[in-house]
């Protein structure tokens, strides 16, 4: 465990030191330091005050060192850490002792892959080596370059996987064609209702629920249990907060991370607003939501 330490912390270091040097270059004082009290890659060579991250004592230089002396070129490599008995287990209930090595992730989630830290100096342009979703900023094609939107990417997200197993054990229990059809009927139930307004148009919705002026390609027909609409003389986010403010109702609004389809659609870039009808939503719920936005039209 120990090694394990130095390497990773020297690891994530030498990365933020390989990155400042490609960003700002290296000064003459800098480049003396390497192999003094830096490691050969700009890493500190001492270890912390505290005796949990150790020093830097030049790494594993052999495959003996990694106790496989009959390691070859090309195989599988060995685990040198296979031995290690770890230091100390942190849980709740010892939590507290840790506190300063934890952060607000991992003490109000007790630690699931994906949460951590980075600490990266002043000065330093850390590469992302992964880009995916846009960091709640739909209207941007690429990832966002402030911290931590950028390095966002890339870890599996333990816990929402653990959820999707339970998820998925329930659906193949009830049956997704089931569920499907109540989805689709509760939402063509509540497009019917908003066709009721002049000022709402629908965007998109289940055949069901297409109103008879839908030839000409309008509303786009959805195969899931969606509604997408706008409200004339209101922006799709004022909809949705006086929705939550004033009726408790929750529906999201925006470009919905489909920055070109609304933009195609006209709808850029203050996109639509989207309900959606669950497994669990019931017919009372959605013509409460429909007589809602209607109330809105209407003001």
């Amino acid at each position: 465990m120990t090694k394990l330490k130095t390497i990773l912390g020297a690891g994530v270091l030498a990365a933020a030191g390989v990155a400042g040097i490609a960003a700002a270059g290296v000064t003459a004082e800098q480049a003396a330091r390497l192999g003094a009290d830096l490691t050969p890659m700009g890493a500190e060579k001492a270890g912390n005050a505290a005796g949990t991250i150790p020093a830097w004592t030049g790494g594993i230089k052999s495959a003996a060192d990694a106790g496989a002396p009959g390691f070859k070129p090309g195989g599988h490599h060995p685990d040198p850490y296979g031995n290690d008995k770890p230091l100390y287990k942190i849980d709740a209930s010892n939590m507290s002792k840790y506190a300063a090595q934890l952060t607000a992730g991992h003490k109000a989630l007790l630690g699931p892959m994906g949460t951590g830290g980075l600490v990266v100096r002043e000065g330093v342009d850390v590469a992302a080596w992964r880009e995916g979703g846009t960091g709640g900023d739909s209207s941007s094609p690429v990832q966002p370059e402030g911290y931590p939107y950028y390095l966002e990417g890339g870890t599996p997200n333990a816990v929402g996987l653990a959820g999707l197993g339970a998820g998925a054990r329930w659906v193949l229990e009830k049956g997704p064609a089931a569920i499907g059809a109540h989805e689709r009927g509760l939402a063509a139930r509540f497009a019917t209702a908003l066709a009721a307004s002049a000022k709402i148009t629908i965007a998109a919705c289940p055949a069901e629920g297409m109103p008879d002026s839908a030839a000409d390609g309008s509303p786009v027909r959805s195969d899931i249990g969606l509604v997408s609409f706008t409200v004339a003389g209101y922006q799709p986010a004022e909809v949705a907060a006086v929705l939550d403010e004033t009726f408790g109702i929750a529906m999201r609004a925006g470009l919905h991370c489909a920055p070109y389809v609304h933009r195609r659609r006209g709808l850029f870039p203050g996109g639509t607003v989207r309900a959606s009808a669950g497994p669990f939503t019931t017919p009372a719920e959605i013509d409460e939501a429909a007589a809602a936005v209607l109330e809105i039209a209407k003001s």
